[in-house]
């Protein structure tokens, strides 16, 4: 696991993008990221990243939370809903600015949680530093999670908390 050197106050923008409930099945092997995955991974994320949402363009904490350790200092969950003759699809798109401001924020954050169930979903982490400096963390050699229970619940997405069923038509829940 990389370690974060904690120079200043570090902001941690992390974006889980399109959920689906249902949707397409996944690759073969669904415990590693291909070259094709990874492709259609950041494909998925052009739009979140483009987005220029004013709300997260703030990076300074309100007065009442300087003192904290960290901080989310924007949230936004968003869904849509698509619905054929045979499924209902369920899209979730997550986004959340971390403002650690201590040691102590960067250990709690330095392991984040993401699920990829289709060729519709993505992921994204960027560590934005004191001056400016924007840096893409690399999910391709992220850590399949064998059993799900052991994700925290800040990381499962909303929808994602019923339980779903998996056969060859239907996503199946795969947390990294």
């Amino acid at each position: 696991m990389k370690q974060l050197h904690l120079k200043g106050k570090l902001l941690i923008a992390l974006y889980i993008f399109s959920l689906p409930l249902l949707g397409d099945a996944q690759d073969d092997d669904e415990a590693t990221f291909t070259p094709s995955k990874l492709e259609s991974i950041a494909r998925n994320m052009k739009q979140i990243w483009d987005d220029p949402d004013p709300d997260f363009a703030v990076s300074a904490v309100p007065d009442k939370w300087k003192e904290e350790s960290g901080v989310i200092i924007a949230q936004k969950t968003r869904f849509s809903f698509d619905k054929d003759a045979n499924k209902l699809a369920v899209y979730e798109i997550t986004r959340r600015r971390i403002k650690l401001n201590d040691r102590d924020a960067v250990n709690t954050y330095s392991s984040f949680y993401f699920r990829i169930g289709s060729s519709n979903d993505g992921a994204g982490i960027r560590i934005i530093k004191p001056d400016g400096t924007v840096k893409d963390v690399s999910i391709r050699n992220a850590i399949y999670i064998e059993d799900n229970d052991n994700v925290p619940s800040t990381y499962t997405p909303y929808i994602g908390k019923a339980s779903t069923y998996y056969d060859k038509s239907k996503s199946r829940v795969i947390f990294f």
